[in-house]
């Protein structure tokens, strides 16, 4: 079929129109205009409340520069001059009671250390004049490794003695008085010993 001048034009642009899909476009700057607006809706909103708060901002400036009301919390000058003397005062005062404890804190170390020299160079002493046991305490050392405790009375004199029997396990107390001789308290000690 034979397409005549007229057609031939307008064939072609059908046929180019049909190529060409517009409705994905179409979609495309529906979304971005809805976009744009959603974002000049939260600009809008974003921009009234910080005129708000610069408008409520302002109001408060302006109160406070003509000094009719001051914060709660907030004292005049005057008192707060007075305050500030007052701290200073406290300051030093604290600062100075602070210095004399440090210079009595120093006094008493360097008595603390004087006395700790003393004390050491009197041990040393003690220790050069160190005086031998006399015989009656070495031979209650070597009761006392045996196993027989002497018991002092009131006076100061022996009258009882405790004898650990090591191999029997067992603990017996003695009395020791004038009725018999040294002999046959060293027989029985020896003998409850074993």
């Amino acid at each position: 079929m034979a397409l005549n001048a007229m057609d031939e034009p307008r064939a072609l642009i059908q046929q180019t129109v049909a190529m060409f899909n517009p409705s994905g476009d179409v979609e495309a700057v529906h979304r971005i205009s809805e976009t744009m607006r959603q974002t000049e809706e939260i600009r809008k909103k974003s921009r009234q409340e910080s005129q708000g708060v610069l408008r409520a901002l302002s109001r408060k400036l302006e109160s406070v520069k003509s000094g009719a009301t001051r914060p709660p919390g907030v004292a005049d000058e005057h008192a707060h001059a007075a305050r500030m003397v007052g701290l200073d005062r406290e300051k030093f005062a604290l600062a100075k009671g602070i210095n004399e404890l440090e210079q009595n804190l120093s006094s008493l170390e360097a008595g603390l250390q004087q006395i700790r020299d003393e004390i050491a160079a009197l041990e040393a002493e003690d220790a050069e004049e160190e005086v031998p046991p006399d015989q009656t305490v070495l031979k209650l050392q070597i009761y006392r490794s045996l196993g027989i405790e002497l018991v002092e009375d009131a006076v100061g004199n022996y009258t009882k003695a405790r004898i650990r029997s090591f191999p029997r396990n067992d603990i017996h107390t003695l009395v020791i008085d004038d009725k018999y001789s040294r002999f046959f308290y060293a027989n029985y000690l020896w003998g409850m010993l074993l």
